[in-house]
């Protein structure tokens, strides 16, 4: 029996024991050596995994199509750094944390010199700890090359660097395994179990009616460490088609297909024991966008050390999606789903976000802090048919004509023709966004990336808002009160909130819709000035005067029961019939937008009932977002 859960410990049965209980054990535990990790059961795992497992075989024939990068490598056996030429060859590859540590690096004034064999030897007490580990225990596996950042990308050429940046995707999956450094602090701490554990690993084990039982350590998934909050490890850890994880307790090990590690041995066949939504096989039980969301909203929380890492730790994920599914993005925001995407929120915290001027605000990039999406559908409210990129100035899709308001920020004396307004609903047709600048779908160029504006056309209104401790309320005005009608959550560019005794108008501009259950609201922010709805439908009043018109009189009588019956049913609190469907109710993505020199920034998304939205008049008109 196994005993799991957050707090429960895990136990197994002994080794060859569990066969008391069953002669088809697939599942128990496994003494450990005392001071080191196994170097046999590794090599065992890989060895299994590349003979026996059907995904990890079927992929590693994908790769032989993948096209040929020429990349350094560290030769374990000759202690050098080589170029491969282009070559496909097998290699281990390094996922660490850095840390502020001084090391050996490839510079361009030592490319020649690492390149001699035995230079590494000559400069092995300028290595971190962590790499000369990392080079023991590739010569211990049988391997004779291994990748390092720190030692096979050139770190003061800057066309280099971008190159293997936008390539990582490539580096990790091609990889034979990717060797993690699951609790080091930095690049000078050791992995534990290639040098000895700096504890003693003991094991206790009970005899229960002549069966031996023991504890087991804690998955992998459950363990805490540095190594889970940086932005670099994100990717490299997801573009891995194999992963040996070095944790202070024991060696795991994750492939396409399993997951093992040093005390128990897990091998159903009938039962897969990795990780759902995986980037190199599928996205099962995800559909495409919604494991976009869900792998944003995850690396958005972590820890990175310079500004342009925010999206460049990034990289190789948004080019392996590209590449393998088709599916593109601009600074973190997929193509295909744009508008939609762009109604991402800040994950408020109760602290404050910042600017990260390296990208734009519209896109998560631009800010420090975590973000989360609307898990509903939206119906996007800037046209997003015929989307594609092009050039400075030049129109995505189609051509765009007209005089442009460029920057300004918006005039309050707004039109309150009745007439303006009902075209305005009518015509909206909004024209495909204008990028600046020449965004790209695929990788940058430099390493430090300029921000690229956005241009589109969009309704914009001047809302009346009361700034508060949890965000900025919407009001609406019905005859001579003010009524809530919406929210944007707290605008986080300046820091601390200024709180408002009355309210302000601010400007905001219409993203997306999207519909919910008026019964079903969690808040109240969406109260409507929408008359009141009638407690039966309209037709109900209508008697179904068929072929025989005898029958009139009958079905009159019949309806007005219908209508009475209703009427006694009725929910005054609600005010509609409870046997109806709930009451649909038009919410609004709204962006709260600043204007500066000459463009508007993003500060945060809100929401309010869309009718409401309209009472405020808005116009349409050109907006360049930086």
């Amino acid at each position: 029996m196994s005993v799991r859960g957050d707090t429960a410990l895990r136990i197994l049965p002994l080794g060859e024991d569990a066969f008391r209980l069953s002669s088809g054990r697939h599942t128990y535990a496994r003494l450990l050596e005392p001071h080191a990790a196994s170097r046999e059961l590794m090599r065992k795992w890989l060895s299994t995994c590349e003979t026996s497992h059907q995904p990890c075989i079927k992929y590693e024939k994908t790769l032989k199509s993948q096209p040929k990068v020429h990349r350094n490598l560290i030769d374990v056996k000759d202690m050098c750094v080589r170029d491969s030429g282009g070559d496909f060859r097998r290699y281990f590859a390094l996922s660490y944390v850095w840390g502020q540590v001084e090391s050996l690096h490839l510079l361009q004034k030592n490319i020649s010199e690492l390149a001699q064999p035995g230079s590494l030897e000559n400069n092995i007490g300028k290595l971190c700890r962590v790499v000369k580990n990392a080079i023991v225990i590739t010569r211990e596996l049988g391997e004779r090359f291994l990748w390092v950042d720190s030692l096979c990308i050139c770190q003061d050429d800057l066309r280099n660097k971008a190159s293997h940046i936008s390539n990582m995707n490539h580096i990790y999956k091609q990889a034979v395994v990717t060797l993690v450094a699951l609790h080091t602090a930095n690049a000078s701490s050791f992995l534990p179990g290639v040098e000895p554990y700096e504890r003693t690993r003991l094991q206790r084990i009970e005899r229960i009616h002549f069966m031996r039982m023991t504890t087991l350590l804690p998955d992998v998934s459950e363990l805490k460490n540095l190594y889970a909050s940086r932005a670099w490890t994100y990717q490299e850890e997801l573009l891995s088609r194999r992963l040996l994880y070095f944790s202070e307790h024991q060696v795991y090990f994750c492939c396409l297909r399993s997951n093992y590690s040093e005390d128990t041995y897990e091998d159903d066949p009938d039962h897969w024991y990795c990780r759902s939504g995986q980037l190199l096989t599928d996205f099962y039980p995800y559909t495409l966008f919604e494991w976009w969301k869900k792998t944003v909203s995850e690396y958005s929380t972590r820890l990175y050390t310079f500004p342009a890492d925010r999206y460049d730790a990034f990289d190789g994920v948004a080019n392996e999606v590209a590449e393998r599914w088709n599916y593109s993005s601009i600074h973190g925001l997929p193509v295909n789903h744009f508008i939609s995407a762009l109604c991402w929120q800040h994950k408020y915290d109760g602290g404050a976000a910042s600017r990260n001027v390296c990208y734009p605000s519209w896109s998560w990039c631009g800010w420090t802090d975590g973000i989360i999406f609307l898990e509903t559908e939206l119906q996007p409210k800037m046209s997003s048919s015929d989307w594609g990129f092009a050039e400075l100035n030049t129109v995505l899709g189609k051509d765009y004509r007209g005089n442009q308001d460029r920057g300004e920020p918006m005039h309050q004396r707004m039109s309150t023709s009745s007439e303006a307004f009902a075209e305005s609903l009518q015509d909206f047709i909004i024209p495909s966004a204008i990028l600046e600048e020449g965004l790209s779908v695929s990788s940058r160029i430099s390493v430090t990336p300029r921000p690229h504006a956005l241009s589109f056309l969009a309704f914009s209104a001047l809302l009346l808002v009361k700034i508060n401790e949890t965000g900025e309320e919407i009001y609406d005005s019905i005859g001579s009160s003010i009524t809530k009608c919406g929210f944007i959550s707290p605008s986080q560019s300046s820091g601390k909130l200024i709180l408002e005794d009355s309210p302000i108008y601010r400007e905001c501009i219409l993203v997306a819709t999207f519909e919910q259950d008026q019964s079903t609201q969690q808040h109240k922010h969406f109260q409507t000035a929408e008359p009141f709805r009638l407690p039966f439908r309209e037709r109900d009043f209508r008697p179904r005067v068929r072929e025989r018109t005898q029958n009139l009189v009958y079905k009159a009588a019949q309806h007005m029961e219908n209508i009475l019956e209703r009427l006694e049913r009725l929910d005054p609190d609600q005010g509609f019939d409870s046997d109806l469907p709930p009451a649909k109710i038009s919410i609004a993505c709204i962006m709260l937008i600043e204007h500066r020199e000459n463009h508007y920034e993003r500060i945060a998304m809100g929401q309010m009932n869309e009718h409401c939205f309209w009472n405020f008049h808005p116009i349409q008109r050109h907006i360049r977002l930086g």
